[in-house]
């Protein structure tokens, strides 16, 4: 779990951890101090004191990749869970998910999650279900029914320590959005996978802590490295060609999300640009091909890259104008 700026949030994470129905024994808590600037550590200074399986890295401010990574490296369980320290699990939903996995083996076990906001959390009741749906799959299977562009997290899946060893897996450091390369790449070359209808995970809706609460320059150069590095699993052999293509499809859309929330949310046409050119710096072989449009917009953002912002922007406004305009004719 990385650590940085949670002081409001940390102490409540942590408590859903330890009501799982595992005892010490069971599980290792591995927190990684991110050079966090807050009390996040001080609030939760008993819990590390009165639990043997709690392990503390520090670091300075890396960010959550390298957090992920160190951490990881310092694990000695079988099978590997990631949680971000503003969110929390569902009570009892662990011990009864490993009851499930131990006699498979599997490489990836992906369950469910659910958004709350602060309010609702602490007053919504979550009890784990007693049927629980449950198939195992490829994980090129569990890739083509599951994953989405949108839904690129790593905190409900758990993952077979031996199998990211065996693959080299880690976290491109120092970006955020650092989820979407690394989730692609372990559904890409996972054997077996679980899946499990099961919600295990509350993701805290609308906090404004989160560090992609906000989209800025920073942000459009992150994702244009997680866009690059997710390119780069095009490259390897071996998969299908309805996979190849559904990744090809997934990266355009991801691409068009990105270039999206530059047009909306970044308003210097300096920095604007600054993102495009990394993009093309960090995935100069990106090209998209299903399809007249992709292969307009792969023409146009290669070769006139000032004349494919300018054309967004245009677009964008006329759209925001139209929506504008239906709106007056509702209220009328």
């Amino acid at each position: 779990m990385p650590i940085y700026n949670v002081e409001k949030y940390i102490r409540t994470c942590i408590e859903s951890i330890f009501n799982q129905d595992l005892t010490d024994d069971d599980f290792e808590l591995i927190l990684v101090n991110d050079g966090t600037p807050d009390k996040s550590m001080e609030m939760i200074s008993d819990i590390i004191q009165a639990h043997k399986n709690i392990q503390v890295i520090n670091q300075p401010n890396l960010g959550p990749s390298v957090a992920r990574n160190n951490g990881l490296e310092k694990a000695s369980g079988e099978y590997i869970y990631f949680i971000d320290s503003d969110d929390l699990l569902v009570d009892h939903c662990l011990s009864l998910l490993l009851s499930k996995v131990s006699d498979n083996k599997v490489d990836l076990v992906v369950a469910n999650f659910i958004e709350l906001s602060n309010e609702k959390i602490g007053t919504t009741e979550m009890a784990v279900p007693k049927d629980i749906a449950i198939t195992e799959n490829s994980g090129e299977n569990i890739y083509l029914d599951y994953l989405s562009p949108y839904d690129c997290h790593v905190w409900h899946t758990l993952f077979k320590r031996q199998f990211l060893l065996d693959n080299n897996i880690t976290f491109h450091p120092y970006i955020y959005y650092e989820d979407v390369p690394y989730m692609h790449e372990c559904y890409l070359k996972a054997q077996t996978c679980l899946r499990i209808e099961m919600p295990i995970y509350i993701y805290r809706k609308g906090n404004t802590m989160s560090i992609t609460s906000k989209f800025d320059k920073r942000s459009g150069m992150d994702f244009s490295v997680a866009l690059a590095k997710t390119w780069e699993l095009t490259k390897h052999n071996g998969m299908s060609s309805q996979v190849a293509n559904r990744l090809r499809e997934n990266i355009y859309i991801s691409f068009s999300f990105l270039t999206y929330s530059v047009v909306h949310d970044i308003h210097r046409h300096k920095e604007r640009m600054d993102i495009l050119k990394k993009i093309k710096r960090s995935a100069p072989e990106m090209r998209f091909r299903n399809g007249i449009r992709q292969k307009y917009v792969t023409f146009m953002y290669k070769k006139m890259p000032y004349s494919y912002m300018a054309l967004r922007v245009l677009y964008a406004k006329r759209l925001e104008k139209t929506v504008k305009k239906v709106k007056r004719l509702y209220k009328r």
